[in-house]
């Protein structure tokens, strides 16, 4: 069975460009809007990696990480946190995801796929 990433982001050229770079890489891709869907995406079928905007409508990502670990999932989903402002790093400390796993916007598509690739071999 091959890889599979969940793509939580409002906003849909973020998605689409993320999307199409994680499909290039070998990846099967699903899409959330927010952070609830994303959510019932982890539920439904945990992805191998989670990219996911700091700022959603409806949960926070911040929330879907704390959810995706009282769920059990936080050692075996891989989180790439897409931040746009520096406040995102705190955040992203607040539920302990390294810096390391943290992706400023705006972001060029091959130095993403670098840091996916880090991410996804990483723990």
């Amino acid at each position: 069975m091959g890889r599979t990433a969940l793509v939580a982001d409002d906003s849909l050229a973020v998605r689409r460009l993320v999307s199409a770079r994680l499909r290039r890489d070998g990846y099967s891709i699903r899409e959330a809007t927010d952070g609830h869907e994303a959510l019932e995406e982890i539920e439904r079928e945990p992805p191998d990696l989670l990219v996911l905007d700091d700022v959603l409508p409806g949960l926070s990502g911040v929330e879907v990480v704390e959810g995706l670990r009282a769920r059990g999932l936080g050692e075996s989903v891989r989180v790439a946190f897409l931040i746009e402002y520096s406040s995102g790093l705190r955040r992203a400390a607040l539920v302990g995801l390294p810096e390391s796993s943290v992706i400023r916007k705006p972001f060029d598509l091959d130095r993403f796929a670098d840091r996916i690739r880090a991410i996804a071999t990483s723990g």
